[in-house]
């Protein structure tokens, strides 16, 4: 049986990168870090 990932770090197949921007401020938020969207952006 062969088994295959695919890993799709630059949103060619799925543009994720909204939901992984989220999941930054929901975890800074968590440990008391304030940061918005636009801050995660303004540092990718």
């Amino acid at each position: 049986m062969k088994k295959l990932i695919i890993w799709d770090f630059d949103g060619v197949i799925a543009d994720t990168e909204h939901l992984a921007t989220d999941k930054h401020v929901e975890l800074a938020k968590k440990h008391g870090i304030s940061l918005t969207r636009n801050d995660v952006i303004n540092i990718l």
